[in-house]
């Protein structure tokens, strides 16, 4: 197991906004599996499979650079460039005689 497996573990976690055990039950592991694997220690075949399987379904997250929000986040441009423009409307005010 290598450290980039942990960092893109942490990155899923605080994008998320999941806890250790939260993202556990999320992956289908148990909460002192996934310390150990935040700790880059030797896990089983079943596990890490779990576990790549969870960074590839979030590969948006991970792709971004640090600092950045991911795609999905990012608010949409488009929609305050086609947003009408307000029209202004006249009022009639009747005048006082």
């Amino acid at each position: 197991m290598n450290g980039s497996t942990a960092f893109h573990l942490k990155q899923i976690m605080s994008a998320e906004h999941l806890s250790v055990t939260q993202a556990a039950k999320q992956i289908g592991i148990s909460p002192v599996s996934m310390r150990k694997v935040l700790k880059d220690a030797k896990m089983s075949t079943a596990v890490m499979f779990k576990i790549n399987r969870f960074i590839d379904e979030h590969e948006s997250i991970i792709a971004t650079k640090p600092g950045e929000l991911p795609q999905a986040a990012k608010p949409a441009e488009s929609a305050k460039k086609t947003a009408p423009a307000k029209t202004t409307a006249k009022k009639n005010h009747p005048s006082k005689a």
